[in-house]
């Protein structure tokens, strides 16, 4: 069970995305970067902090 909630990582919606880069320029591992108008996520940097999910303005960052 602990192996499957490691393997989470942050997926921006991009309906609810507005493409602001508020998780890109926060993410302290610089694993966000911007791809258009979403923000994704190099699953190799990320040390799934949750700092993308909780600056966020519009919510639109969730664990998957």
């Amino acid at each position: 069970m602990l192996h499957s909630k490691t393997l989470l990582r942050p997926q921006a919606d991009p309906d609810l995305c507005t493409g602001c880069g508020s998780c890109v320029s926060q993410c302290p591992a610089s694993a966000l970067s911007m791809d258009g108008k979403i923000p994704l996520v190099d699953p190799e940097k990320c040390i799934v902090c949750f700092c993308c999910q909780e600056i966020c303005p519009a919510k639109a960052i969730s664990l998957k």
